[in-house]
């Protein structure tokens, strides 16, 4: 829950704080602690291939994921209201 997290009573102020970081960071290589979340293993298959440029170099899919994160963060945050 985003509103009213007895646990967490600050968590919508700190998602949107985090948003407005990661918004603001460059970002030339995308790595999370998930694979999926980048695009891993299709990355590393063109790599592997010998793409050029590097794969893994794509600050447009870590703007595309935030923008994916902050779109899921403000729904659930519209359906808590």
């Amino acid at each position: 829950h985003l509103l009213g997290n007895a646990k967490y009573p600050a968590i919508a102020r700190d998602f949107e704080h985090s948003f407005a970081v990661w918004k603001g960071l460059a970002c030339d290589v995308f790595l999370a602690d998930h694979g999926d979340f980048y695009g891993m293993q299709e990355k590393y298959r063109r790599a592997r291939d010998g793409a050029s440029p590097n794969p893994f170099i794509d600050p447009n899919g870590y703007r595309d994921f935030v923008a994916r994160a902050e779109e899921r963060f403000r729904e659930q945050l519209a359906s808590e209201r």
